[in-house]
């Protein structure tokens, strides 16, 4: 069951020489915040939940957010749910919107 979405500098287009090695190179963070969203349907006694997402483009100089976009998943694989016995607490999320993210942050320049 995922818990934390990773986006890799290959999935959002980025080369080496565009990353920074010291807080002083920093010039853009990308922020990804989850959390469960409201309960989307019940399988097999399971409380299946969304996962909503934002994402802050923040100007690391200025301390602003130059962009912010909330995501929501919702997509359920059915599947998973085979063995109820595995969900102790009887809640799971759905998986992260994780292409969805990746194409918007794709959209920035990548200077």
């Amino acid at each position: 069951m995922p818990n934390s979405i990773i986006l890799t500098k290959e999935s959002v287009g980025f080369a080496d020489a565009q990353l920074a090695t010291k807080t002083s190179e920093i010039d853009t963070l990308i922020q990804v915040n989850c959390k469960a969203g409201s309960m989307i349907t019940k399988i097999k006694g399971i409380a299946v939940s969304s996962n909503i997402c934002t994402v802050n483009i923040i100007d690391y100089k200025a301390f602003a957010i130059i962009a912010q976009k909330t995501f929501e998943g919702k997509k359920i694989d059915n599947n998973r749910y085979s063995d109820p016995s595995m969900y102790d607490d009887k809640k799971d999320t759905v998986e992260f919107p994780r292409a969805e993210i990746e194409d918007y942050i794709k959209q920035f320049p990548k200077s």
